[in-house]
């Protein structure tokens, strides 16, 4: 069994994806790569073929979206921790020794920070999930950044991996069914900043905000309807289904 699975969901990244693999490659533990392309026209195919004896599996073919590609490379993944690392994102090094030796038997998940960048990689923030002193107020206010949380894979897979009916906020929909399951227990927080997000007016966060938001509240929409809330609330997120 490989220490991780990291599964890359790709399309037309051409500019990205070489720095994604590298990041992987460069890490000092047991790693199968699984690189997920959705059939790139720009470039993107040539360069993952270049570093194929990097990758422990890779496709380019159609697929339904992000979540899909994800889920592919989920039923292939081996490894005892699973994430996904968008092609314009990286490891940072040495980050998997650091979730390696950190982590415990019974680590769920691990969480590191998370360095943002711009695109000319000037430093914009260090965002972290974040684990509150309740499961209610980890719920409540939620906090994310994909590139530094590692799920025990087989955890993943017992939740059904991710739900392909969301496009932005699966990571989000995954921690929520992960913690209303688990509880929050075997989370372990590392203060290490492991992985690094590029934020770009090209990116789907970016250029899908609207619907982003619509997705997120949507989620949250969900949650609280598990919840029995006072009138009151109940009447607002009625009428408010997305509040500015």
């Amino acid at each position: 069994m490989a220490d991780f699975s990291i599964v890359t969901p790709v399309l037309n990244q051409a500019s990205t994806i070489e720095a994604c693999i590298l990041s992987v490659a460069n890490q000092e533990v047991d790693i199968e790569h699984i690189v997920i392309d959705g059939g790139s026209t720009d470039g993107t195919l040539e360069i993952i073929q270049k570093h194929q004896n990097k990758l422990s599996y890779w496709v380019s073919e159609k697929d339904a979206g992000q979540s899909s590609a994800i889920n592919k490379g989920l039923k292939l993944a081996s490894g005892h921790f699973f994430n996904w690392l968008n092609a314009d994102d990286l490891l940072l090094p040495n980050a998997l020794v650091q979730v390696k030796q950190e982590s415990k038997p019974t680590t769920q998940i691990v969480i590191g920070k998370c360095r943002h960048v711009d695109s000319s990689c000037k430093e914009i923030a260090i965002g972290s999930a974040r684990i509150w002193e309740s499961l209610e107020a980890t719920l409540g206010n939620y906090s994310m950044s994909q590139p530094s949380v590692f799920y025990k894979t087989k955890a993943v897979v017992e939740l059904g991996g991710l739900n392909e009916d969301l496009h932005l906020c699966m990571d989000m929909d995954l921690w929520f069914r992960f913690l209303l399951k688990h509880g929050q227990k075997n989370i372990l927080s590392i203060d290490s900043v492991l992985g690094q997000f590029l934020v770009h007016p090209t990116s789907k966060s970016s250029l899908l905000y609207q619907e982003m938001k619509a997705e997120k509240y949507s989620l949250y929409h969900g949650l609280l309807s598990q919840f029995d809330l006072p009138n009151v609330l109940q009447d607002f997120f009625r009428k408010h289904l997305v509040p500015d």
